[in-house]
């Protein structure tokens, strides 16, 4: 998402929820936040869902703040795909995948 387009979504109707809340803030978008220090992380992100370019944000910030992340992309998921793991072979993927990562950081 260009900027100019996250400064016109953020002066939307879309944030009234907030109220008087900073709309910059990291509590209401994680694309606001740093992440210095954070562990690492594990992302699996649908490539038709509407949280696409917010997650790939979040995903570069961590790289540039020098953590670890992994980042699966699935062509053709939706948001939440990866609940899914009984009924497409994607989410079942992903869903290991997930289960690898969480197995590791546990060790």
């Amino acid at each position: 998402m260009t900027e100019e387009k996250r400064e016109k979504l953020m002066e939307s109707d879309l944030y009234i929820f907030i109220g008087d809340a900073d709309r910059k803030s990291p509590y209401i978008s994680p694309c606001f936040a740093t992440y210095e220090g954070f562990p690492s992380m594990f992302f699996a992100v649908g490539e038709d869902e509407m949280l696409l370019d917010d997650t790939l944000d979040v995903v570069e910030k961590l790289k540039n703040a020098k953590v670890s992340v992994i980042c699966e992309r699935k062509p053709d998921m939706f948001h939440t795909y990866v609940l899914y793991k009984n009924l497409m072979p994607e989410s079942r993927e992903s869903f290991f995948e997930m289960k690898r990562f969480v197995q590791e950081a546990l060790r």
